[in-house]
C-alpha cells in the first residue's frame, strides 16, 4: 500500500501527546501549507522535543523554525498519519535480543513509510533539502550510511530508556564496523567539551573489548575533520583500552567497582586514578571536591 491510498484510513488530527507507540507523524504550518514529515517508535516524546526545540528557537530544521517563529505555535497542527506500533510490553518477545530485532524490523518500516510520505507531500514538504535540511533518497556514500545510523538514534526508535544507548547495543550485535561509524561521527563532529566527554563514557561503555581497539586503531590512521590530536590523545588516555580490556578500573573504591584488576600495577606507576570504571568515576570526583574545599578551608 503507498501513502496515497491510505490517507483514507490514517488518523487525523491527533495530537498524540497521549498515543504510547510508533507513527509517523506530520507537523503543519496551516496557513501556508507546508509539513514536516516524521517517524518515531516512541511518538509522544518526539513530539514533546520537535515542540520545545521549536519554542526555544533552536529547531534543526531552519525552515519550519523560521515559519514557526514568525506565525507561532497556533498557525501549526501536530498529528499522527499513520500509527504503525502500539506500545503494548506484553506482545514482544521475552528474549531481549529477538526483542530488538522485532524493534529494529518496525523501525525499519517505519523509516521506509515516513520516505513515502515525504514523497506525497513533494515541494510541499520541509523535508526536502530546498526547504529544510533533508534529500529523499541520497546516493548510498559512506556518509549517508553514517548519518542513517545517527538518524535512528536520534529518533529514539527503541521507545524504552535511552534511544541511542539501545540503538549502539544493537549495532554491536550486527555490525563491527556500523558502531565504528556511529562513535567516529560522535568523536568527530564537535570539540570534546565536559558534556560531550561524559556523553562517551556512555557510548563507549556499551561496546566495550575489540570494536573500541578498532575504533582506536582506526582514528590513530586518520583523524576525523574537527578531531584534533591533542583531543583525541586526552580522549584515548581516558577511555581508550589495552588490549581487549574495555577498561582498567582504578581500584580506588572497590566496592563499586566491576573489578579491581590492575589496580596494584596502577598504583606502583603511580597513577591510580588515571584510568576509572564508570561507577567509581562520579564518586571519585566528589572526594577530590570535598578534599579540595577543605585544603582551601583550613588554607
Amino acid at each position: 500500500m503507498d501513502a496515497q491510498a491510505t490517507t483514507t484510513t490514517t488518523t487525523q488530527g491527533e495530537s498524540g501527546s497521549q498515543f504510547q507507540g510508533g507513527a509517523v507523524y506530520r507537523i503543519s504550518c496551516l496557513p501556508r501549507d507546508r509539513h514536516y514529515i516524521g517517524a518515531s517508535m516512541w511518538v509522544s516524546g518526539r513530539l514533546a522535543c520537535h515542540r520545545g526545540l521549536l519554542n526555544a528557537g533552536k529547531h534543526y530544521n531552519r525552515y519550519l523554525q523560521a515559519d514557526w517563529t514568525d506565525l507561532g505555535s497556533g498557525a501549526f497542527e501536530f498529528a499522527l498519519v499513520e500509527p504503525i506500533w502500539e506500545a503494548d510490553k506484553h506482545v514482544w518477545p521475552q528474549s531481549y535480543t529477538a526483542r530488538e530485532r522485532a524493534r529494529l524490523k518496525v523501525a525499519e518500516h517505519l523509516h521506509q513509510r515516513e520516505r513515502e510520505w515525504i514523497a506525497l507531500y513533494e515541494d510541499r514538504c520541509y523535508n526536502i533539502s530546498r526547504l529544510g535540511t533533508y534529500a529523499i533518497d541520497p546516493p548510498e556514500t559512506p556518509t549517508s550510511v553514517e548519518e542513517s545510523l545517527n538518524y535512528l538514534a536520534e529518533h529514539a526508535y527503541f521507545g524504552y530508556g535511552n534511544g541511542r544507548a539501545d540503538h549502539i547495543r544493537v549495532l554491536h550485535a550486527a555490525s563491527r564496523s556500523a558502531v565504528i561509524l556511529a562513535l567516529q561521527r560522535h568523536l568527530g563532529g564537535t570539540v570534546l567539551g565536559p558534556y560531550q566527554s561524559g556523553r562517551l563514557q556512555v557510548y563507549v561503555w556499551q561496546i566495550r573489548g575489540p570494536i573500541l581497539v578498532g575504533l582506536v586503531a582506526q582514528l590513530e590512521r586518520s583523524l576525523p575533520p574537527g578531531l584534533k590530536r591533542e583531543q583525541f590523545e586526552t580522549w584515548k588516555a581516558l577511555y581508550a583500552p589495552k588490549g581487549t580490556e574495555p577498561f582498567t578500573n582504578c581500584g580506588k573504591f572497590p566496592e563499586v567497582c566491576a573489578s579491581s584488576a590492575g589496580y596494584i600495577a596502577h598504583r606502583k606507576r603511580g597513577d591510580i586514578a588515571c584510568r576509572m570504571c564508570l561507577s567509581c568515576h562520579g564518586e571519585y570526583q566528589k572526594q577530590r571536591a570535598r578534599k579540595t574545599k577543605k585544603a582551601v578551608s583550613s588554607g
